[in-house]
């Protein structure tokens, strides 16, 4: 026996196209937790702040006596090492192992400083790193805004930032006490780089990757370093293409996030500065393995800040950004694709409320995520654990009350008005079909008419949905990862 069951949106969230998926998280709200009041603790936007690593969730965010590593144990966030006596850092945070490197970056002040803390399994704790237990401090541009690290597949930490004109990098090898450049990787030539851009570095397919946003040029530029070659031996200038025209101040904003897949491709969540209606507010940068840059719309609304998560095991990809409620108030929400075709959908909510700058981890997760993100005016940090639904399954065979048709010209016809689309709707059926092929379980209207839909079974003895509208074709088609059984 086969359920099947599909939820129809009237329309897209951005009032646009009808959407391929909706996201799909079950959601479990965490307990708020103090932390400490200045503008966006849970920020900056290519930094992360989350990380997982023996069953438990961590982040590093500041409270009223410093900066510490918290753990989250069932719903409730609690404090288990205090890493630095100031309260006014923003962090970056990787997982080597049993060992986090956690960056500490103040917007203005020309010294970052590096914390490495390593895991005590009998405590379910961290410690400083007996490698290297003192804190490192890093000069960086007076001007910095933001900074991030990942280290390659050699093990030298390699660490992202921007000064007034320049995009940099700087380097150092294990125990990460002697770090050497800056290295400039983008210049204010033709005034490229302006006093608000920055960039994220990242690791990937054996070399390391810095994005930067270049608001003069309304473009973004990415360059990369082969590992084991001379530090000074980047790529060549590359600029991931707008597909969707100029408006307002172009494609670029300094709002930049990155996740890395297995394979090297390489996923960046931006905000544009288009700021005209019809164009996208938020949109998806994917670098291939092969080199080749693409762009994707996600949201044409009033929203900021946006990360890139992803779950490899299910191909899917999250961009979670702030969403407006009313004058500079904000929720969390996100939008899904599959990272093997993207293709994003309705928006779900993450965090309500009054909350802004949503972080989380640079990892890949399976299961499970959390995302944070800060209440600047209550001194609060909210989080979610969001937990990805189970794949479906399909029942055993069962007789009861139910039609036999042939397979070929058996048809219930029928025209009642709760059939047409005003609103949102659910359709039901269940099925036990005796063999693999393409078959219609349910159809209203056609290719090439509006509002059309249809379930129904294909060949691969897969599900499918299907959304037409005129000229769509089946470009708005699911189909189930899991086989029907017949």
């Amino acid at each position: 026996m086969l359920f099947l069951f599909l939820n129809l949106p009237a329309k897209a969230d951005d009032g646009g196209s009808l959407p391929a998926i909706e996201a799909g998280f079950n959601l479990t709200t965490l307990n708020e937790f103090s932390i400490r009041s200045f503008e966006n603790p849970t920020g900056e936007k290519p930094q992360s702040k989350v990380w997982f690593y023996d069953n438990k969730w961590w982040a590093v965010l500041p409270n009223s006596s410093g900066t510490h590593v918290w753990r989250l144990d069932g719903a409730t966030w609690s404090s288990i090492l205090q890493i630095a006596g100031s309260n006014n850092y923003r962090a970056d945070c990787k997982v080597a192992g049993n060992v986090v490197h956690i960056l500490l970056v103040r917007s203005g002040n020309s010294t970052a400083q590096l914390v490495s803390v390593e895991y005590v399994p009998a405590s379910q704790t961290y410690q400083l790193w007996s490698l290297r237990p003192a804190t490192v401090d890093i000069s960086v541009s007076s001007s910095i805004e933001t900074a991030t690290i990942d280290i390659d597949s050699q093990g030298r930490m390699w660490l992202g930032s921007d000064a007034s004109t320049t995009i940099e990098v700087r380097y150092s090898d294990p125990p990460y006490s002697d770090w050497f450049g800056p290295l400039t990787l983008a210049t204010n030539l033709s005034n490229r780089v302006d006093r608000d851009d920055i960039c994220v570095i990242t690791a990937f397919d054996n070399k390391i990757g810095i994005l930067w946003s270049d608001q003069d040029a309304e473009e973004f530029g990415f360059r990369y370093h082969v590992d084991g070659a001379a530090p000074a031996t980047w790529s060549a200038e590359e600029n991931p293409p707008n597909p969707f025209g100029n408006a307002g101040n172009g494609f670029a904003d300094d709002h930049l996030n990155l996740a890395t897949a297995s394979d090297g491709s390489i996923y960046a969540a931006v905000k544009t500065s288009f700021s005209t209606s019809g164009f996208p507010v938020i949109a998806l940068l994917v670098r291939q393995p092969s080199g080749t840059w693409s762009s994707h719309a996600v949201d044409y609304g009033d929203a900021t800040r946006p990360i890139v998560v992803l779950n490899e095991a299910d191909d899917m990809i999250t961009v979670a950004y702030s969403k407006d409620i009313a004058g500079d108030h904000y929720r969390i929400v996100c939008k899904q694709s599959p990272a093997s075709g993207i293709a994003f959908g309705c928006q779900m909510d993450l965090l309500s409320g009054d909350f802004n700058d949503v972080t989380s981890a640079k990892q890949s997760f399976t299961g499970q995520i959390v995302f944070l993100a800060s209440d600047e005016g209550r001194d609060v940090a909210g989080s979610v654990l969001a937990s990805v639904p189970p794949l479906p399954s399909f029942a055993d065979n069962g007789s009861g009350r139910a039609l036999d048709f042939d397979g070929s010209n058996d048809h219930i016809c029928g025209n009642n008005l709760a059939l047409n689309i005003t609103g949102q709707i659910t359709l039901e059926a269940w099925i036990s079909p005796a063999s693999a092929g393409n078959r219609y379980i349910l159809r209203k209207g056609r290719p090439g008419v509006t509002s059309g839909y249809e379930i129904g079974l294909n060949s691969s003895s897969k599900v499918y949905a299907r959304l037409y509208q005129a000229g769509s074709g089946t470009a708005y088609t699911v189909t189930s990862v899991t086989n029907y059984p017949t």
